[in-house]
């Protein structure tokens, strides 16, 4: 989905557009975990293994009762990357496996698979038949068959950890496991210090000359660098940054450099910048290796290169201690504490195959009926899918049943026939939670485990409630909040099983979402006409367009005239009306659809007018009257919400801290977890109190302006003054292309900006007002290229309410096709919101765009990390809409290019739809470091990268593809820069959250905790470093905390250390005066893929063709080198 960028930060700040107004899958096993490459070797068949290993560590045999019919059983080890190919999508592989050969075989799920590379695969039955399915097992994960094994009792394994009969069993609930790993160390030592560990560098501060680009202003000589640079080359005039198409990236890097070297016109090689040499010839990847490739690009786009394995993030007791700061509190989080009776006993996973395999809506009740026939006294879990998981084995004649029952179609209001087939897919143990909270990786979590405690805990609320992904939703009773367009808002909660530092814990969290509203077609599309329609009546085609966008792909209930029937349609699009709409019945030649229901029915069509639905398939396709159909109560729609839906959404969701809280209670008692008997069966304890951790607010820093003088943060507030480097504004124009804009209006702004303008310290002289004469994109082409030829500094443009003139067609011309720059506003601002304070709201981001620095933290906070030559990255990828298919995500990357880390760049690339890694990250990196010298003068020491957007599913992905990507881009600079990296992932979109269990502790209206409040012990990853941070204080609502997970730390930073980093780092966004809800880098490169967006919006993009299609959309190089920060 496309995704929320942040909140409203002040009054008119973020008006949308941005700059307007100022302001597991299913299975029949789950998926093998990935494990490191040191430790992914080829499994050696069962027969060496045996002679591989010493009499004295053979593991005793085990008597295990015989499958019916079978005359033994073996067992194979399978590689943990090859048990996929074995069990096939949906498990057909394993299926078809045992039908061909006729043995039984299954995957063991049990503490050896938790800790090892290899998975048991039993295979049962008849010796020929297990002889010949143990060879044809073989072939497929390509080791040699060394003959029929021994039979099960004989079997000889690796052992992992001493036999299992050795090894000791625990039986406690999780909540009484002694700690692991204890508390997070708090040894004393000086806040800011300098890590211990990472790369050299100088401990003095950064120049702060700013480099080449700010020496030529200055009559000064250049100053020599840090030890270990370069000096600083003398100013050279500001290049044209030629930014190399993709295909073309790395290539163009290496020729620029290239040409400075050369002693051509370019200037020569940055200082401490080795020219590049030949491309590196990639080495084949290994076989083991072959079947996991990335289309990652080193030079060029397109090209494959294997993904390298076996990163894993960085333990949290490994790095140095550093005392921790802060004033204590205790805050209730929603997570709700499980426990299990006994975790050691098997939990049994089920493969469930359902025929017809549509509609999914059968499922559930099929299920139902389905216990009732075959295991009445069994209450298993279902995931509405195809995994079924039950605490006992089910009582089959073997590991598979097959029964046909009848579930009633209430759509077609008669029985249907359903067959549905259960067999059995694996063992699960949940004895691998206990393993992970010893030493797991978030790269490796026990996702078996995890899914079979989801899904059982998902069952309570899956029966009784509407199931939306992970949360649940219930008709509304009482007022109905309409969200328009034909939507109402329906309240829910959300649920999801996660792992703490010793225990697993229940999320629960509010919710909300729009659902269709169940009234008569004419009705719903009154709404859009904005009042009753009358017989004769017709909708014009922007009415038709906003119907349509509501009604397409929704199930409809026709209501046959003068009948009780009831037949439910889906909608596949609005047709032509009744009187219009023409078809041919048999027998009585071609008709009208007025005509037919008047002949058939005795039905005169009240809205002849009216566009008719049509209804079916592209194959049958029929028109039915709209005022005969009524929309289906209750269905699920995946569409973006537009602006005023989105409004009224935030602003119904919007609740403050104990409502919340209460909301969140009064969702535990409707689900009643403690009588549910799929709980009682597995043995699952919730707990029905908020868990209740130590939280520690940090100090805030003070920030700076042209004074000099300390400017305390309160509670995430304070008061601007004059900027510490005010920009000038000499030649700026006001372009108007609202026709209802009054001239005093548009002197009033003026008036205005000039003012506050210079309260701030800014020079703006006189503004040169014009008005767009025709409501036309080529008269503001023309416009827009006469004031680029005036050198016009900066257009205040006036974007009208509607029209052929938006913000995306303004900033595509002035940015993609002219070179100006642009600062857009609403209509609305100008004539309703013209104060003080949306005013200086609005010269923060211009100050910024015109290389202004608007304000700083005082450098006595700034730890000695950052007063060295460090460069700030933020990076996301933003994606389309769910029902948005030919629209390519967008990978945007900010990094700063200045000592203060308030100037940020950025670079961008368009990807396939819905893919998350970035993908051209490596040539990205490159130009970003080539930036930063240009501006800077040096190479930074060290990349601190915060990447917003990815799960925790998502972590490995990123270490083998992204960091490597970043190496690689600082190798192919010098063979010996390896800066050290610092990478954090960014998350948002979870539902933790806080309360305050002291009154006195609540800040403001919404009793929110307060801004700086840090939470990284309890509910927090057991063995890696990741915390929850409350930066900003809420405007509205609950405040959420954004989480932050350290996946590699080349230097090691104490936690107190990164944390103080990444808290002051949300003081430092240029558009407003108080802390962000995460640091500055990542809102950049939000708003970074925002801008991209507009560039595409409304065109036809060829997804075959991107490198062309960002070739097309290339922002001209005078506004990227003169206006780096044009995009804010």
């Amino acid at each position: 989905m496309g995704k929320g960028k942040g909140k409203k930060k002040g009054k008119g700040n973020e008006d949308q557009p941005s700059e307007a107004g100022g302001g597991p899958s299913g299975g029949a096993s789950a998926q093998p975990q990935r494990q490191p490459a040191q430790q992914q070797q080829q499994a050696k068949p069962p027969a060496q293994q045996q002679q591989a290993r010493p009499p004295a560590q053979q593991q005793p045999p085990r008597q295990t009762p015989q499958q019916s019919g079978s005359a033994n059983e073996v067992e194979i080890l399978v590689p943990g990357n090859k048990v996929g190919l074995v069990i096939g999508k949906g498990g057909e592989t394993i299926k078809k496996l045992q039908d061909e050969t006729g043995a039984k075989m299954w995957v063991v799920q049990d503490s050896r698979s938790a800790e090892s590379t290899h998975k048991p695969l039993r295979i049962g039955g008849d010796p020929k038949k297990v002889a010949e399915a143990r060879r044809r097992v073989m072939e497929i994960i390509g080791e040699e068959d060394q003959g029929t094994p021994p039979a099960r009792g004989q079997q000889q394994r690796p052992q992992q950890g001493g036999p299992r009969s050795q090894q000791p069993q625990q039986s406690a609930p999780w909540s009484q496991q002694p700690q692991q790993g204890g508390p997070r160390p708090q040894q004393p030592q000086q806040a800011g210090a300098a890590p211990q560990q990472g790369g050299p560098g100088p401990q003095k501060p950064w120049p702060k000359s700013g480099g080449p680009a700010q020496q030529q202003q200055s009559a000064t000589p250049a100053r020599s660098g840090p030890p270990g640079f370069a000096p600083t080359p003398q100013a050279q005039p500001p290049q044209q940054e030629q930014r190399p198409s993709s295909e073309q990236s790395a290539a163009g890097v290496t020729q620029q450099m290239q040409q400075m070297n050369s002693g051509g016109p370019s200037r020569s090689t940055p200082p401490g910048f080795t020219p590049p040499q030949q491309p590196v010839q990639q080495k084949s990847p290994s076989p083991e290796k072959s079947a996991s490739v990335v289309n990652l690009g080193l030079g060029a786009r397109g090209r494959d290169y294997p993904a390298l394995n076996g990163l894993l993030p960085p333990k949290r007791n490994d790095r140095p201690p550093m005392k921790k700061t802060g004033r204590v509190i205790i805050v209730e989080t929603n997570h709700l504490g499980l426990s299990m009776k006994d975790r050691t006993k098997p939990v049994y996973h089920y493969d469930v195959k359902v025929e017809p395999e549509k509609p999914f809506r059968f499922y559930r009740p099929a299920l139902r009926a389905i216990r009732e026939v075959l295991y009445p006294n069994n209450w298993p879990s279902f995931d509405g899918k195809k995994n079924l998981y039950s605490a006992v084995k089910l009582p089959f004649r073997g590991d598979s049943a097959t029964e046909t029952v009848q579930v009633f179609d209430e759509e077609r209001g008669q029985p249907k026939d359903v067959t549905v087939t259960i067999t059995l897919a694996a063992e699960v143990s949940f004895s691998s939670i206990g393993q992970y909270f010893r030493e797991g990786s978030s790269t490796r979590p026990p996702q078996d485990a995890i899914q079979a405690l989801d899904v059982c805990l998902r069952q309570p609320a899956a029966q009784r409630f509407l199931q939306v992904g992970r949360s649940y939703f219930s008709q509304p009773r009482g007022r109905i909040v309409q969200l328009g367009d034909g939507l109402n808002l329906w309240y829910g909660f959300f649920q999801s099983a996660i792992l703490g530092w010793r225990q697993p814990f229940l999320n629960i969290d509010v919710a909300h979402k729009g659902f269709p509203a169940a009234v008569n077609c004419i009705q719903a599309l009154e709404e859009f006409v904005g009042g009753p329609l009358r017989g004769n009546d017709t909708i014009n085609e922007h009415q038709a367009t906003k119907m349509r966008g509501l009604i397409k792909g929704l199930k409809i209930i026709y209501e046959m005239p003068k009948s009780a029937q009831r037949r439910t349609h889906k909608v596949i699009d609005l047709g032509k009306s009744a009187r219009e709409t023409r078809f041919t019945v048999q027998d009585r030649g071609e008709m009208t659809v007025e005509q037919y229901f008047r002949e058939t029915y005795d039905y005169t069509i009240r809205y002849p007018l009216i566009p008719c639905l049509k209804c079916g398939s592209v194959q049958r396709e029929f028109s039915l009257p709209a005022e005969l159909c009524r929309i289906m109560e209750g269905q699920i729609v995946l569409k973006k919400l537009n602006e005023i839906q989105t409004r009224t959404m935030v602003k119904e969701a919007a609740t403050p801290a104990p409502h919340r809280r209460q909301k969140i209670l009064d969702s535990m008692v409707n689900v009643r977890f403690e009588a549910d008997p799929h709980i009682q069966e597995f043995g699952l304890t919730v707990s029905k109190e908020f868990k209740k951790v130590e939280a520690r607010i940090l100090n805030a820093p003070s920030v700076y302006y042209s004074n000099k003088r300390p400017i305390p943060v309160n509670k995430g507030v304070w008061m601007s003054s004059s900027f510490i480097r005010p920009g000038t504004l000499s030649n700026w124009v006001i372009y108007n292309c609202e026709r209802r804009t009054r001239p005093n209006e548009l002197d009033n702004l003026e008036r205005e900006l000039i003012k506050i303008g210079g309260t701030l310290g800014m020079s703006v002289n006189k503004a040169k007002i014009m008005n767009l004469r025709n409501d036309n994109v080529r008269e503001v082409e023309k416009d827009f290229a006469s004031f680029q030829r005036d050198k016009v500094q900066l257009l205040f443009v006036i974007l009208p309410d509607r029209g052929y003139v938006t913000y995306a067609k303004i900033k595509s011309i002035a940015e993609i096709q002219v070179g100006v720059l642009t600062q857009c506003l609403k209509y609305i601002t100008i004539t309703r919101r013209l104060n003080p304070a949306t005013v200086t709201n609005i010269l923060l981001k211009v100050n910024a765009k015109i290389n202004g620095i608007n304000h700083n933290i005082v450098p006595e906070f700034w730890p000695t990390f950052l007063q060295r030559p460090v460069m700030v990255v933020g990076a996301d990828v933003t994606h389309p809409s769910p029902d948005q298919q030919d629209i390519p995500s967008v990978a945007a990357v900010a990094a700063s290019h200045d000592a203060s880390a308030f100037h940020y760049n950025m670079k961008w690339r368009l990807q396939q739809p819905r893919e998350e890694m970035i993908q051209d990250l490596e040539n990205i990196m490159k130009e970003q470091l080539m930036f930063f010298y240009r501006k800077a003068g040096y190479k930074p020491e060290h990349i601190l990268f915060y990447r917003d957007g990815v799960s925790e599913g998502q972590f490995k992905k990123v270490l083998d593809i992204e960091l490597q990507a970043i190496r690689r881009a600082c190798k192919s600079i010098g063979d010996n820069y390896e800066p050290p990296i610092t990478f954090l992932v960014v998350q948002k979109r979870h539902h933790t959250r806080f309360f305050p269990t002291n009154p006195r502790d609540a800040d403001g209206k919404n009793q929110n905790v307060p801004a700086g409040t840090i939470v990284d012990t309890e509910i927090v990853h057991p063995t890696e470093f990741d915390f929850y941070l409350v930066s900003h204080a809420s405007i509205q609502g609950t405040s959420r905390p954004t989480k932050y997970h350290v996946l590699w730390d080349d230097a090691k930073m104490p936690e107190q250390l990164l944390e103080e980093i990444t808290y002051y780092l949300c003081h430092l966004f240029t558009r407003c005066t108080r802390s962000v809800s995460y640091p500055a880098p990542t809102y950049y490169a939000h708003l970074a893929a925002f801008r991209i967006r507009s560039y595409i919006e409304n065109q036809n993009i060829h997804l075959r063709n991107l490198p062309q299609e960002e070739r097309n959309r290339t922002v001209k190089q005078e506004i990227v080198n003169n206006n780096p920060m044009f995009f804010v």
